[in-house]
């Protein structure tokens, strides 16, 4: 009898237990949920630049006023994502008790293409809003890109060419020669003919493979003291020897 009274008592114990751990869950939840301490009230940015065309104010349309508990930040940042193509990445997180932190990553221009005015591109070919009248002095301009520029504001351009001419660019930065030069222009318009323009108006001719090979070659020219630079109208690298053609004179 002894023992049945305590496994009753116990049994009780725990119904108790369990009753009054699920009205304190209950509790919480309806404080955490309800209570006007948890309604979002800040957004708080990181990491973009003042410059930027992103409207973060979208995300306070969506999140302001509501419990910071019940808002879905996946599908705040996928809509940023989809709407401002500006941004490379976003994280939005909870910051308690009543601000959301928004950490963003806008793309980086890496060159520019020439319409009437000078469109910067980033390194996946997305053409971002920063539209100048002149061109960024910091930006090599890619030519030779069929494309309606203003149409193609913030989607990414499939052209060939275009993806070709920022390869070579790559290729360009790891060479070295822009430690002494710098690159104002890549003409993509014939792959198999691609070109490219120094500070100094030397046009390198380089094609469209072998391009660690070929610029390692120029490299060589280019540091040569035997050789006047001035002179030199184009180098021709698409050949076994490296042809060396002279500035034009009037």
């Amino acid at each position: 009898m002894k023992s049945k009274k305590a496994l009753r008592g116990k049994l009780l114990g725990l119904a108790i237990f369990l009753l009054l751990l699920a009205g304190f869950l209950w509790y919480a939840h309806l404080f955490y949920t309800t209570s006007p301490y948890f309604t979002v009230k800040k957004i708080l940015l990181a990491g973009d630049k003042s410059t930027s065309s992103v409207d973060y104010s979208e995300i306070g349309k969506m999140a302001y006023g509501k419990n910071i508990f019940k808002l879905d930040l996946g599908e705040i940042g996928e809509y940023m994502l989809d709407n401002y193509r500006e941004l490379k990445a976003i994280q939005i997180r909870r910051a308690f008790p009543d601000s959301i932190l928004v950490v963003a990553l806008l793309r980086k221009p890496v060159a520019q293409l020439r319409e009437e005015r000078y469109y910067p591109i980033d390194e996946e070919c997305i053409v971002l809003s920063d539209v100048k009248d002149s061109p960024d002095k910091d930006l090599p301009v890619i030519s030779g890109i069929s494309v309606n520029l203003r149409e193609a504001m913030g989607k990414k351009i499939g052209s060939k060419s275009l993806r070709q001419a920022l390869i070579l660019f790559k290729f360009i930065k790891e060479s070295g020669i822009l430690n002494n030069h710098i690159l104002r222009e890549i003409n993509a318009g014939n792959i198999k003919s691609m070109s490219f323009t120094l500070d100094d108006g030397m046009e390198i001719r380089i094609g469209h493979e072998d391009y660690a090979k070929r610029l390692l070659s120029l490299k060589e020219i280019l540091t040569d003291p035997k050789i006047w630079l001035s002179d030199i109208g184009y180098i021709d690298l698409r050949f076994g020897e490296p042809v060396i053609g002279p500035k034009w004179k009037r």
